[in-house]
């Protein structure tokens, strides 16, 4: 459904900014324009993560985040796969605290 659609994508742009009230939030290095295809690209690469139905994950070797990320988590509907949220992560099967 668009509106489902505009929520995703509004989430996942949430990582293009910093969000002071959230301790543990990474940011994309690349621009809104450019985020999009980055997903596109991890879910064809990714995995399901064994443990987890809805979490998918990648190691890029190339940054991805301001903070040095070289991976990145995509979280998806276990029902759908549709992609709920993405975002830069440090470590593989690393737990985020509201995921």
């Amino acid at each position: 459904m668009a509106g489902d659609q505009g929520h995703r994508i509004s989430h996942v742009f949430d990582h293009t900014v910093p969000i002071p009230q959230k301790p543990l939030h990474s940011i994309f290095s690349d621009t809104r324009d450019k985020i999009l295809d980055l997903v596109d690209e991890v879910f064809s690469k990714a995995e399901q993560h064994p443990q987890d139905a809805f979490r998918y994950e990648v190691e890029l070797g190339r940054v991805v985040g301001t903070a040095g990320e070289t991976k990145m988590r995509i979280i998806v509907n276990p029902k759908s796969k549709q992609v709920t949220t993405a975002f830069p992560i440090r470590d593989l099967d690393v737990t985020v605290p509201g995921i």
